[in-house]
């Protein structure tokens, strides 16, 4: 997961805060094209949380099918909504 300076990883609303980081990032490289650097940046995180947090995010479905499942039909929608 990639913290925000500052940020608490230990309360509940922050890992949860962290993991939702960490798909979006993913999301926006495997189905929207973006490059690691370019989703980094554009969640406030250098090159290499950004490279940290689409490993992460693959290991993440990884353990649980259902987000598996999920980022597959939301990485669908998003690549047909491509232009």
């Amino acid at each position: 997961d990639v913290p925000q300076p500052g940020e608490d990883r230990t309360s509940e609303r922050s890992r949860k805060r962290l993991k939702a980081r960490t798909i979006v990032m993913s999301l926006l490289v495997t189905a929207m094209g973006w490059t690691q650097s370019r989703a980094a940046m554009a969640m406030g995180c250098d090159r290499g949380a950004g490279y940290a947090a689409v490993r992460r995010a693959a290991d993440l479905r990884d353990q649980d099918a259902g987000l598996d499942a999920l980022m597959d039909r939301i990485e669908r929608c998003l690549s047909e909504a491509r232009p």
